[in-house]
C-alpha cells in the first residue's frame, strides 16, 4: 500500500469514510469516493449502531440491505455484491468502533459468508442486527 503522503498527494483530504473504509487502498479510495455520499450514509448508520436499542434490529436490518442494494446499484455490481460490500463495511466499522468486537466480527464474517453463498439477503441481515443489537 502506498504510504500516506502518498495518498495525501494523489487524494489530498480524506474523509472520514474515505479514510476509514478505503483501508488505504488508492482503488478503494477512489470507489469511496465516487460514491462519497453513500458511504457517509453507511458510516452515519454504523455510528448509530451503538445507541440503537434491539427493538429496532429489524429496521435497521432492512435499513443496511437497502443501503447494500444502493451500493450494488451505483458500484453496478448487482444486490448481493452490494449487500456483501456493505457488510464488509460493517466489519471494518466494527472492528475499530463497534462493541463486543470479538463476536460481532465473527457474526459479521459469517454474514458475509452467507449473503456470498447466495443465502437470502433480507434474513441474513435481520439474525445478524438482531445478534449485534443485543450486545
Amino acid at each position: 500500500l502506498p504510504s500516506d503522503d502518498e495518498i495525501a498527494a494523489t487524494f489530498g483530504e480524506l474523509s472520514e469514510s474515505e479514510r476509514l473504509f478505503g483501508e488505504g487502498a488508492p482503488e478503494r479510495i477512489a470507489s469511496i469516493r465516487a460514491n462519497g455520499a453513500l458511504y457517509d450514509t453507511l458510516l452515519e448508520h454504523c455510528e448509530s449502531l451503538t445507541s440503537t436499542p434491539l427493538g429496532a434490529a429489524l429496521r435497521v436490518a432492512e435499513t443496511f440491505r437497502a443501503l447494500g442494494e444502493k451500493v450494488g446499484d451505483a458500484m453496478k455490481i448487482g444486490n448481493r455484491q452490494g449487500n456483501a460490500e456493505v457488510l464488509r463495511i460493517l466489519g471494518i466499522w466494527w472492528s475499530s468502533r463497534g462493541p463486543g468486537r470479538d463476536h460481532g466480527l465473527d457474526w459479521i464474517a459469517e454474514s458475509h459468508r452467507y449473503v456470498i453463498g447466495n443465502a437470502n439477503s433480507g434474513l441474513v441481515f435481520d439474525a445478524l442486527f438482531a445478534r449485534l443489537l443485543a450486545l
